[in-house]
């Protein structure tokens, strides 16, 4: 919605919008937003200093898997 708002600011021409908008919506949910490589579920968080922390790696992780090599 941020991006249709910045467009009708602008020129006002939504060709762009709808463009990204078709292109998101025909992709499949995985494609978008993969399986997480690992969760909190998955790791012995007992020797991490904080729970900030432990959630400040797990966003790293996913961040990094979202970007790719």
């Amino acid at each position: 919605m941020l991006h249709r708002m910045d467009c009708m600011a602008g020129s006002g021409n939504l060709d762009h919008w709808n463009f990204v908008r078709e292109r998101y919506e025909s992709m499949p949910e995985e494609a978008v937003r993969p399986q997480p490589l690992i969760t909190g579920s998955r790791v012995d968080c007992r020797r991490l200093p904080t729970r900030s922390r432990f959630f400040e790696m797990l966003r790293a992780v996913e961040d990094a898997q979202l970007e790719g090599p």
